[in-house]
């Protein structure tokens, strides 16, 4: 999903500085004398900045989702294995792009654009909404034990492919230090690790 910034992100220079600092003056927590409102402006300042950094580079992933489709190939050599197993020939799923909108409303808040990647297995209509790709952080066996089994771990690769539109394969196989591994099972560390949400679901 890609939601359109609340400033112009075309605005350069000092006419973008003017334009943050102006929206940022809407809202009463943020104008107020103290540090802690001193320190929350600076916070949601330098978040607002990445946004209108980050926006046109959405704009470009998303355009290029359309022109070339989604790249459903796991690569599995990043896993350390033979990519003989499962060569990096299947096509690209379909995508095409949905446009919905955040009304106006709040202090001074205009309406935003929004929009969503859809994406749909090579010869169906069968188009899902996606957010991003699925991490998946590792594969065990019914005793707790990590899958180390190639054969298997392939089946698995194979199986998620095709009913999820997995893209690559599970975290523990790039991270294999056992402190790493801990912080990944125990959910600590998981945004550090791969710039998720920290959030493990087993």
């Amino acid at each position: 999903m890609l939601v359109e910034p609340p400033v112009d992100w075309t605005l350069k220079g000092a006419a973008r500085a003017d334009a943050i600092e102006a929206y940022l003056d809407k809202f009463g927590e943020l104008t107020v004398a103290g540090e802690f409102s001193r320190d929350l402006r600076n916070q949601v300042r330098s978040r607002l900045e990445l946004r209108l950094d980050e926006y046109p580079k959405g704009l470009q992933s998303y355009s290029k989702y359309l022109d070339k489709g989604v790249d459903s190939n796991v690569y599995i050599e990043k896993q350390g294995l033979d990519k003989n197993f499962m060569p990096n020939n299947e096509p690209p799923w379909k995508a095409r792009v949905g446009l919905d909108s955040i009304p106006a409303g709040g202090a001074g808040n205009p309406e935003r654009r929004v929009f969503h990647r859809e994406m749909a297995p090579p010869g169906t209509t069968d188009f899902r909404v996606i957010t991003s790709d699925v991490d998946f952080v590792g594969f065990f066996n019914l005793d707790g034990s990590i899958v180390e089994d190639v054969m298997v771990r392939l089946q698995i690769y194979e199986t998620l492919r095709h009913s999820l539109g997995m893209q690559h394969g599970e975290s523990l196989s790039y991270t294999m230090n056992e402190a790493a591994k801990e912080g990944w099972l125990s959910g600590d560390g998981a945004d550090r690790g791969a710039g998720g949400t920290g959030r493990v679901t087993r």
